[in-house]
C-alpha cells in the first residue's frame, strides 16, 4: 500500500511542475527593477547626458546581475530550477549586453554620432526583448513594442522626450511586473521538492 501511495504522491508531484513548467512568466520583481533603472536613467539622460551613460554602465550590469539572482530566486521558489534555463537566459542578456557594449564602438571611433549611439542601444535592448519574448517570456514581446516605439520617437525627433519615454518604459515595466504578481498570487504555493 505503501508503494501505491508514493507513487501516487510522486505523480501529483510531478503534473504539478509540469503544469508550472507551461506557465509563462518570470519573478515580477525582476520587472519593477527595471522600471526603476528605465525612469532614473531617462530622466538622467534629458537632466545631464554624461552622468547617464555612467549610470547606464553602472546600472545596466548591476541589473542584469540582480535580474539573474531575483530568477534564481524566484524559480527556487517555484520548484523550477532549470539549470539549462538559466543558461538560456545568461546567454541571451549577455548576448544583448555584449552587442551594446560593442556598439559604442562605433560611437567612440567616430563612424556613428554620439548622439546616435543612445538611441543605437534602444534598438538593440527592443530586438533583445522582442527575441527574449519569443524565446523566453511573452510579456517581453509588448515591452519590446514599447521600446521599438521609444526608438522610433529618439530617432525622428530633433529634441527627443527621454524623460517621457522613460516615464512610459516604466509604467510598462511595472504594468507587466503587476500582472505578474496577479498570475502568480492565483498559483498553488509549491510544496518542497522532491530529491
Amino acid at each position: 500500500m505503501n508503494s501505491t501511495t508514493d507513487l501516487a504522491s510522486d505523480l501529483a508531484f510531478i503534473r504539478e511542475r509540469i503544469g508550472r513548467a507551461k506557465q509563462p512568466g518570470g519573478a515580477a520583481t525582476i520587472y519593477f527593477l527595471w522600471a526603476g533603472i528605465c525612469l532614473v536613467g531617462f530622466v538622467l539622460t534629458d537632466l545631464n547626458a554624461p552622468l547617464a551613460g555612467a549610470f547606464w554602465a553602472v546600472a545596466g550590469p548591476a541589473g542584469a546581475l540582480a535580474s539573474g539572482v531575483l530568477g534564481y530566486r524566484w524559480s527556487r521558489r517555484m520548484g523550477q530550477v532549470s539549470k539549462q534555463e538559466g543558461f538560456q537566459h545568461a546567454a541571451h542578456w549577455g548576448g544583448m549586453m555584449g552587442a551594446i557594449v560593442l556598439s559604442q564602438i562605433l560611437v567612440a571611433t567616430g563612424t556613428v554620432p554620439p548622439e546616435s549611439g543612445a538611441a543605437t542601444i534602444l534598438l538593440i535592448v527592443s530586438l533583445g526583448y522582442f527575441y527574449g519574448g519569443l524565446h523566453l517570456e511573452r510579456p517581453l514581446l509588448w515591452l519590446s513594442g514599447l521600446q521599438l516605439v521609444g526608438y522610433l520617437v529618439v530617432v525622428l525627433s530633433s529634441n527627443p522626450p527621454w524623460t517621457l519615454i522613460g516615464i512610459f518604459l516604466a509604467i510598462g515595466f511595472a504594468w507587466v511586473g503587476r500582472s505578474e504578481l496577479k498570475r502568480s498570487a492565483g498559483q498553488p504555493q509549491p510544496h518542497l521538492v522532491k530529491p
